[in-house]
């Protein structure tokens, strides 16, 4: 209830096992505004289970349909290439769910408090896009230079990737926000390093199965293998 005092670890709930149940969960997000947000529950409970569907009830792209923002994803990509199977669609965006909730003005550690969470003037300052490691996570990823960015989370990291810098780059280059949806599609298909655009395809066009294919994009394109496979599949 209002009022209530919650701390780490207290049980607040229990859902049926059989019948299911939706969750819907706020965050706040200005406190003198007294402003709240919905966000995806398994950003923010860690121990959320995908079993089988969650949704963005609030989202900047396409009026917060998660099905409608899925199809719009599928038909424009099918628009720029027609060989792209749902499958393979299928495939990315389970791995986009658990990188980015399928959001393109995302980025690594935005959900934390400013400075290193984001505010309102965040997603266009190159200071905030440019944290890393130390900022981000208190050094305990030292690989990670830049944090990452958008529907795929592009990382510029210390072994030598550079595909966070390369989407900013790409915006830049077409007069967009990076944070524009089409603008993050067509970066896969055409900015993206060239190994990257070729696993990218090689999924896009495959009719193999949607759980093999989201391993494997898993794998070579996100480059984290065995991250949280089951709920990507």
């Amino acid at each position: 209830k209002n009022g209530d005092l919650v701390k780490a670890g207290d049980e607040i709930g229990e859902v049926s096992e059989s019948s299911g149940q939706e969750v819907y969960y706020k965050k706040l997000k200005d406190k003198k505004k007294k402003e709240w947000a919905w966000v995806n529950v398994g950003f923010y409970l860690p121990k959320v289970e995908y079993n089988q569907t969650t949704s963005v009830i609030s989202d900047m792209n396409i009026e917060g349909d998660i099905a409608k923002k899925i199809n719009n994803i599928y038909n424009y990509l099918k628009k720029q290439d027609p060989k792209v199977t749902k499958n393979g669609v299928s495939a990315m965006l389970g791995n986009f769910w658990t990188e980015s909730s399928i959001t393109a003005k995302r980025a690594e550690g935005d959900y934390l408090s400013p400075p290193v969470g984001a505010s309102a003037t965040s997603w266009d300052d190159p200071n905030w896009l440019s944290m890393g490691n130390m900022e981000v996570y208190g050094g305990k990823y030292p690989n990670i230079v830049h944090r990452g960015l958008g529907l795929g989370q592009w990382t510029d990291t210390a072994d030598g990737s550079t595909r966070h810098t390369a989407l900013l780059n790409y915006a830049k280059s077409k007069g967009k926000k990076w944070y524009d949806l089409e603008l993050q599609l067509d970066f896969m298909l055409h900015g993206d390093s060239p190994y990257y655009i070729k696993i990218l395809n090689d999924v896009l066009h495959s009719n193999e199965d949607v759980n093999s294919l989201t391993t494997t994009f898993l794998v070579y394109w996100e480059g984290n293998s065995g991250d949280k496979l089951a709920q990507r599949q």
